[in-house]
């Protein structure tokens, strides 16, 4: 039996419910966040972006079990790599398929419910190893968040990232509110429009983000010297992988960094 004691994941959501985001996440529009970003590494000259599920918070896990408790699936749940090595979508996996039409489910409607509901996202836990990474970079340094999570849910994030000790920066959310008739926007965009303010670059931005496509994406669209994305090992990037790096493997890069500075 493991030692290790299991999270209260019901105080970890009362805690995140009740604290209000650090100033500096929450900005107005995304053209002002981006903005901040970029003021934010021009006074440095490079800075850290993160993604946010599964990179420094514990996500596609709890929001598979959610679905699956709905779905009342107990019998026939299907584990976090089951899901993902059936292609990690939530509208189009078979089992969760199956189990919506043998309730009289409207799956599509269910995630759509659940995927800007407060009470979901405010019972992640954060990933201990990627609370570390950000005790070794300098608050500075951490330039902001970029999150596929719809708008809805921008002060249940800011809330978690404070709660959970994570430097306040600027927070993007890809996904505008589903009541809108607004734009997606692709993470390698995002990058795109901050690097078009950004006139002091004297190091090329380290982006984390555990999802392989979205690493593919900007090493094609951007030029390395610009802009370094890292693939985080995780249960979306195909752990094993070669060009995945653990967050402790990223540890050792920052505190590499700081031995050259020193």
């Amino acid at each position: 039996m493991s030692n290790i004691e299991k999270p209260d994941y019901r105080k970890i959501r009362k805690e995140v419910l009740l604290t209000e985001p650090a100033e500096g996440f929450l900005y107005e529009s995304r053209n002002q966040a981006i903005a901040a970003i970029s003021d934010r590494i021009n006074k440095v000259g490079t800075g850290w972006l993160f993604d946010v599920d599964d990179t420094l918070l514990v996500a596609t896990q709890f929001l598979l079990a959610v679905v699956q408790g709905k779905l009342r699936m107990n019998g026939t749940s299907i584990s976090a790599q089951q899901f993902i090595n059936e292609g990690g979508n939530f509208e189009r996996s078979k089992h969760l398929i199956a189990a919506a039409k043998a309730q009289g489910i409207d799956l599509n409607a269910l995630i759509a419910d659940l995927f800007v509901n407060p009470n979901v996202y405010a019972l992640m836990p954060p990933i201990l190893s990627a609370q570390r990474i950000h005790q070794l970079l300098q608050v500075d340094h951490v330039a902001g968040y970029i999150t596929a999570r719809p708008a809805e849910v921008a002060k249940v994030t800011a809330a978690s990232l404070t709660r959970h000790g994570f430097v306040s920066a600027p927070l993007i959310h890809t996904n505008p509110p589903v009541d809108l008739n607004y734009q997606k926007i692709s993470k390698v965009e995002v990058l795109k429009q901050i690097l078009s303010q950004v006139t002091n670059l004297a190091a090329p931005l380290i982006f984390l983000d555990d999802h392989p496509h979205t690493i593919e994406e900007i090493q094609s669209e951007i030029n390395p010297k610009y802009c370094r994305p890292i693939l985080v090992q995780g249960i979306r990037s195909r752990a094993g992988e070669q060009t995945a790096l653990t967050h402790r493997q990223i540890e050792e890069l920052i505190n590499k960094q700081h031995e050259k500075q020193n």
